[in-house]
């Protein structure tokens, strides 16, 4: 009983708490603790999403765009540019749904989150750099996008609710993951022949196997190994110890030390540019 009441007595704070806010061409819903945005009513094309929200109670960060029953940018057609703040965690279902036009998207490095038909017929998306911290994709996130040839899931992604890329013409798929993520449903839902077959399918060096006797991911007709980009020791990950590998390596000057996987931007240079990329790398910035 003492349980059901804290219960109820925390859910009493959130409604009392919660606030739907308006400022300038944004409305935001504010639970006391952070604030969503709900409706953007803007004719911006090129729009960058507040970070922070100031009410009543003070200041909130916006840790998410749309929920359940708002898409703020749904259908919008002059939209060709979005950027995101460092706040935002998850993106709500439908968000950018019908954003015919929305071309250029630069994603927080701390999302970990793009829900169901996310970018759902975003036809003229052809690239979007998936932070490295994102977990969680799900249906139809980017199904529709026409003009998307490849895309990198980094290594955090671990579930794909399914038909992640229906009608989508991938022909090049990057999984950075060592282990093949869940697939609750197949990638697409019709056409899977032509996808599976026209799709090469990249993941990191000895992980081949593992992939071509997962469920979905054994379907691809094509699938190549490749270094891990920025996995300087070969352990199937990109962290700080590769940082300091590459830094030493760096700071002895040695030529003999070095490898080809110290060349991370690849142009046949081992230097303290390969070191910002790599940072770049682990930040989610590349």
């Amino acid at each position: 009983m003492r349980i059901e009441l804290s219960v109820l007595l925390l859910a009493l704070s959130v409604c009392v708490h919660a606030q739907i806010v308006t400022q300038e061409d944004w409305t935001f819903y504010c639970n006391g603790q952070s604030a969503a945005v709900l409706t953007y009513n803007g004719s911006d094309s090129e729009v960058f999403i507040p970070d922070y929200v100031t009410t009543s109670q003070g200041q909130f960060a916006v840790t998410k765009v749309g929920d359940d029953l708002s898409h703020p940018f749904q259908g919008n057609t002059l939209l060709s540019s979005v950027k995101f703040p460092e706040t935002v965690t998850s993106i709500d279902v439908e968000a950018f749904d019908g954003c015919s036009f929305l071309k250029q998207v630069s994603l927080s490095r701390n999302l970990v989150e793009i829900a169901s038909y996310a970018f759902y017929r975003c036809a003229s998306l052809d690239t979007i750099a998936l932070p490295r911290p994102l977990s969680y994709i799900g249906m139809m996130a980017f199904g529709g996008c026409k003009a998307m040839r490849s895309i990198r899931l980094r290594e955090e992604v671990t579930t794909l609710q399914g038909y992640t890329f229906e009608g989508t013409p991938l022909t090049t798929l990057y999984v950075d993951a060592p282990r093949p993520p869940v697939c609750a449903y197949d990638l697409v839902k019709t056409g899977k022949d032509d996808f599976y077959g026209q799709c090469t399918l990249v993941v990191p060096i000895g992980c081949g196997e593992a992939y071509r006797n997962a469920p979905v991911w054994e379907r691809f007709s094509h699938v190549i190994e490749v270094p891990l980009r920025g996995d300087i020791n070969a352990d199937g990950s990109c962290d700080v110890t590769d940082v300091n590998i590459l830094v030493n390596r760096l700071l002895r000057k040695d030529e003999n030390d070095y490898g080809q996987r110290d060349d991370i931007n690849a142009d046949h240079v081992i230097d303290v540019s390969d070191i910002n990329e790599l940072i770049n790398i682990l930040l989610g910035r590349e």
